[in-house]
């Protein structure tokens, strides 16, 4: 690709100085909780870093590898389970010291740290596919591979523009994403109130809902649903944008209206879900399929009640109790999981309002979503110079 006038490529140890960190030794008291933050990789999370879980004291630095960063610095996580999906960078706001998961680069004047930032977000899964370590224990970047690492840069005055646009995407998304936390917590804060403070009396899965596992001779022109933690059953070819089941179908089970299914070894995860969208429908016999009793349970109640932190929490507790090998939970343990019902129209009330809920946290979290791909979009032809600003 022909650059355009005035941009180069340059490796990313030309950028700045870099430096390490490291972790004053634990076993010293007067090391610790002083007014120096430091950084682990678990405080690098967001485009800036707001905070640290620990700090140390002048003596913890002075007697250790770390160093002190300053201010408009960038922060990457080198080693961290994270690597597996996620290249981490942070901007500081304030002098932090680092440890050793961590390195940090202070870039040279002639370059923007937003600039840099932006560079190395849109090509977060090109680092880490070129710069991961094989054979690691725990998920590390090559340092060497890293510093050599080649990107794109216009003029210092152009990549502060493209920096300052970038940045009102960035307020404008982390004002979104703010906005679904808040309404995160507040539609969990909904659930335990109609929950468990409504009046009801206790009764086992068992007493209202029955396993079936049945089959279809046509199978062929029937949908083939997945089961997701945050969306329920889904129509599988679309969710996920390709045919990710096997072409036997044969043995697969049907789902029809009104009936629930769950995956038998991850509902630790809250895959469970109501079929709502077809007549009848199919899903691998890897899942456990019932129906219930409409005139004990409203459905729209026991999806969500079943969805709820706390029911994720029994299934995942009675799944590591289980002698399955895989840690499944069948039908045999999952129907004898107590839950509250009150009358049916007390159930029908409440599945409204957190219909309505879910709804407004759908809304907001298809909002960011398409915040973030459009960002993404304008990164890609501002970063290479087919857009220019």
């Amino acid at each position: 690709m022909k650059l355009p006038v005035g941009w180069r490529k340059i490796k990313l140890k030309d950028c700045g100085k870099w430096l390490g960190g490291a972790t004053p030794s634990k076993d010293k008291a007067s090391f610790w909780n002083g007014d120096i933050p430091w950084a682990s990789s678990q405080d690098i999370k967001s485009r800036t870093l707001k905070s640290t879980t620990y700090s140390i004291t002048v003596e913890g630095l002075n007697n250790s590898s770390s160093n002190l960063i300053p201010v408009n610095s960038l922060l990457m996580v080198t080693r961290s389970g994270i690597l597996r999906h996620t290249f981490p960078v942070s901007k500081t706001l304030f002098p932090v010291a680092i440890n050793q998961d961590i390195k940090a680069l202070i870039p040279h004047i002639e370059f923007s740290t937003d600039y840099i930032q932006a560079l190395l977000s849109v090509d977060n899964v090109n680092i880490l596919k070129l710069c991961s370590k094989v054979g690691t224990t725990v998920e590390s970047i090559e340092y060497d591979a890293l510093r050599s690492y080649l990107l794109l840069f216009p003029p210092l005055s152009e990549q502060q523009r493209i920096a300052e646009f970038l940045g009102t995407w960035d307020e404008a998304i982390e004002k979104l994403e703010r906005l679904v936390e808040a309404k995160e917590k507040l539609h969990n804060h909904l659930i335990n109130e109609l929950f468990f403070s409504a009046t009801g009396i206790m009764v086992a899965i068992s007493d209202f809902a029955q396993e079936i596992s049945w089959k279809s001779t046509d199978f062929l022109t029937l949908t083939v649903l997945s089961c997701t933690k945050y969306d329920g059953l889904v129509d599988s070819e679309k969710y996920f944008g390709r045919r990710v089941y096997g072409s036997d179908l044969s043995k697969y089970k049907t789902v029809p209206y009104g009936c629930f299914a769950y995956a038998t070894n991850h509902i630790e995860e809250g895959a469970i879900g109501l079929q709502m969208q077809y007549d009848l429908a199919l899903i691998s016999p890897m899942y456990t399929v019932f129906r219930i009793d409409n005139k004990k349970v409203d459905p729209l109640y026991l999806f969500y009640l079943l969805k709820s932190p706390c029911y994720v929490r029994k299934f995942k507790k009675r799944t590591e109790g289980s002698v399955n090998r895989r840690g499944g939970l069948h039908w045999h343990s999952f129907s004898q999981i107590k839950v509250k019902l009150p009358n049916v129209e007390i159930q029908k009330k409440i599945a409204k309002i957190l219909k309505y809920s879910q709804t407004e946290l759908d809304l907001l979290s298809k909002k960011l979503a398409a915040f973030q791909k459009q960002k993404r979009g304008l990164m890609q032809k501002l970063l290479t110079g087919t857009w220019r600003v």
